[in-house]
């Protein structure tokens, strides 16, 4: 496997991951916060991963401007997570709070930025 290959396939997982936990508030299943929770430590592990393998890609490696706006990206991605996730512990979800609604949306925000320069990495922008 690549280094390209290792970095495609961890930002595909991320945001697979990403988008179960988009839809999971909405799930009639009476533990969806016990889903949440499980997805919340994937989504950890999953950015870490992701860090790690981009570290290698021989394409971050050769554009050290690149490297630091994906590092940066990446960053403010798990900074805005975890600030969520600290505001908002599973328990205390409440899916109709604006003050919640607006949290995920930052952190949705954070997202969306970090998958949209991975994929001109992998596209080779």
């Amino acid at each position: 496997m690549s280094d390209l290959t290792a970095f495609r396939d961890g930002v595909s997982e991320l945001e697979q991951i990403q988008a179960k936990m988009a839809g999971i508030s909405k799930c009639d299943e009476a533990d969806w916060r016990r889903g949440l929770i499980d997805l919340r430590r994937q989504l950890q592990s999953q950015i870490s991963r992701v860090a790690t393998v981009a570290k290698d890609c021989d394409r971050l490696v050769s554009d050290q401007r690149l490297a630091a706006q994906v590092r940066d990206a990446l960053s403010h991605m798990r900074s805005t997570l975890a600030l969520h996730q600290a505001d908002w512990p599973a328990v205390a979800i409440d899916p109709e709070s604006l003050d919640y609604r607006m949290s995920v949306e930052s952190v949705r925000t954070a997202n969306r930025a970090f998958l949209d320069l991975a994929k001109q990495v992998l596209v080779g922008r």
